[in-house]
């Protein structure tokens, strides 16, 4: 059972959820006429439920639809063709077949999510124009697929303590964790204490690390193993895995952790094998020098089972930050996971025993390009390209999408940092613009002193569409300080709306040329053709995020943080 503590916050919660197959007419409140919008169907590949669905809402006035669900989905209501300034604010509210009802308070863009079925009774939705204008708006209600027994992704909580996920081989090909905490980015010490058990993610990895074969690989990577209490139930998983499979472990990790007392360094004295790793050397534009780090986040067991993301071993990043990891299993994603193999052994073989000294990049020059080789048609390892020509290959293709993308962009990055990915999103929009083409920009940044300082660029959008008269919305997550709370996701969805075209890149680069061109890093591209529940889980995420976010003037009256001004020239991007 949820604490009282959590529960009061669930219940003041914009995103509810529900498992439905939708059905649907509508009624329009003002006009008593009605239209059946027909089967949405489950949410598979393909159906896509309603798509674009046209309305026009007076001022003051309300539209209504009924219909019926047997698939879980998402309501969202949007006004592209519309400037920002000019939006009306707009409330939903959807009756539930059992009487209890589900709310968005008002908003330019309202959404919903729903995951608890009605059968063939009926869901109500609401849709009220609370401004002073007409709306003209587009209504999508997107079925979301079954998890085959996993926990649904956005629950608003973590299953009970006593859940225990089901044998791997029964784990659907693609599937995505969240930390789903209950408290948002207000959690505390204790909630963390009471979240441990019930962590998602801590056990996912424990059940996949537990699941490998006798004479099995275990290959690890990631930026850090923190001393928390809480990483331990995966620790002893790889020594497990060790004891009892006779299983090779292998744990590629950042230099900074090549310490005595680090919990990696200790690993290595307990049989597992550990290489230490920096970034790419480089000359800052200071004209300091530096380097990037080993933040590649991977656990790859026995080629069968990938699972990758955001999360750290830490106490916050497996229970109360905002983060994501992808698990793909199987022959469906033989391809993808051979490059994570090859990845982890090739940084392997880049790194350094533990107590040695890093090497220089001359020096481990060959292995820094067989990395090169590992990289696939979607997927791409940071820093690949930069020894060999100087250039990002993952920056490239994270470009590309950007300047692809016909209707919209949403970007929840941890950071933003990096001039050359601002300066496209602002052309895109510009050139969208130009061409008098319906097209928006959200994002939604994680507000600590480091994630702010680092540097910050999210004002810079901000200027932009000041400045051009573009739809570009910033807001910042403010987690709570004292436990080192982050909003932690390295995630863009481009054309989230577009069933056809729907897709996601996630992985575990922040969007800084550091990260892009110094560090180690992934970045995965999951379309909506052959993963749809993930693109679908993603975009509700991302909704989630928008609706807990706050404008850099709440963000700085509320929770006392200054967000620094673009340092950018607007007008030369």
């Amino acid at each position: 059972m949820p604490s009282p503590r959590i529960a009061a916050r669930l219940l003041l919660g914009l995103t509810l959820f529900a498992s439905s197959s939708l059905v649907a007419c509508a009624t329009d409140e003002d006009e008593l006429a009605e239209e059946d919008l027909g089967d949405i169907g489950d949410g598979k590949s393909d159906s896509f439920g309603i798509v674009d669905r046209e309305l026009t809402v007076a001022a003051g006035k309300s539209r209504r639809f009924t219909f019926t669900a047997n698939a879980g989905f998402r309501v969202a209501v949007t006004q592209p063709a519309t400037s920002i300034p000019k939006r009306s604010e707009l409330t939903l509210s959807l009756k539930q077949p059992d009487g209890d009802r589900a709310t968005a308070d008002a908003a330019n863009e309202p959404t919903l999510v729903i995951d608890q079925g009605g059968g063939t009774a009926k869901f109500t939705l609401t849709v009220r124009n609370v401004g002073s204008k007409a709306a003209t708006a587009l209504l999508n209600v997107r079925p979301l697929g079954g998890f085959d027994g996993l926990p649904n992704p956005n629950a608003p909580e973590p299953p009970d303590a006593m859940w225990l996920p089901p044998a791997v081989d029964t784990w659907p090909p693609s599937y995505v964790i969240f930390n789903n905490t209950g408290c948002g980015h207000d959690c505390t010490q204790a909630d963390s204490t009471a979240l441990a058990p019930r962590s998602v993610m801590i056990k996912m990895l424990v059940g996949a690390i537990k699941n490998v074969k006798q004479d099995g690989t275990v290959r690890v990577s990631n930026f850090n193993i923190s001393s928390s209490n809480s990483v331990k139930p995966v620790l002893d998983a790889l020594l497990w895995a060790i004891q009892n499979r006779n299983a090779t472990v292998k744990v590629v990790m950042d230099q900074a952790q090549n310490i005595a007392s680090s919990r990696t360094t200790l690993l290595a004295q307990q049989g597992v094998q550990v290489r230490f790793l920096d970034g790419i050397h480089f000359t800052s534009s200071s004209g300091s020098k530096s380097s990037g780090i080993m933040h590649s986040k991977i656990v790859v067991i026995d080629d069968d089972v990938v699972i990758t993301g955001s999360n750290n071993f830490s106490s916050t990043g497996l229970i109360t930050n905002e983060e994501n990891s992808v698990v793909l299993r199987g022959s469906t994603h033989a391809n993808r996971i051979a490059s994570f193999t090859c990845d982890v052994d090739k940084m392997f073989d880049a790194g350094v025993e533990p107590g040695m000294p890093q090497r220089t990049d001359a020096e481990r020059r060959t292995q820094l390009l067989a990395l090169d080789g590992c990289n696939g048609p979607d997927v791409w390892f940071p820093p690949t390209g930069t020894v060999a020509t100087g250039n990002s290959i993952t920056l490239t293709n994270v470009s590309s999408a950007i300047s692809g993308a016909t209707r919209s962009i949403l970007l929840a990055p941890d950071m933003l940092a990096h001039p050359g990915i601002v300066s496209s999103i602002i052309s895109r929009g510009k050139q969208a613009k130009a061409d008098n083409e319906p097209f928006s920009v959200k994002l939604v940044l994680d507000a600590s002193e480091e994630a702010l300082g680092n540097p910050a660029f999210g004002e810079c959008l901000s200027a932009a569409a000041t400045r051009f008269d573009l739809d570009l919305e910033i807001r910042y997550w403010p987690g709570t300080h004292e436990i080192f709370q982050l909003l932690h996701h390295k995630f863009m969805i481009i054309d989230a709306d577009d069933p056809a075209a729907a897709t996601v890149y996630n992985g575990s680069a922040n969007y800084s040329a550091k990260a892009f061109k110094h560090s180690f890093e992934n970045v995965t591209r999951y379309d909506s053709t052959s993963h749809r529940q993930l693109v679908d889980a993603f975009t509700a995420r991302f909704h989630q995020l928008f609706a807990q976010g706050k404008d850099k003037g709440r963000v700085e009256v509320e929770d006392h943080l200054e967000v620094p001004a673009c340092p950018l020239d607007i007008n030369s991007l």
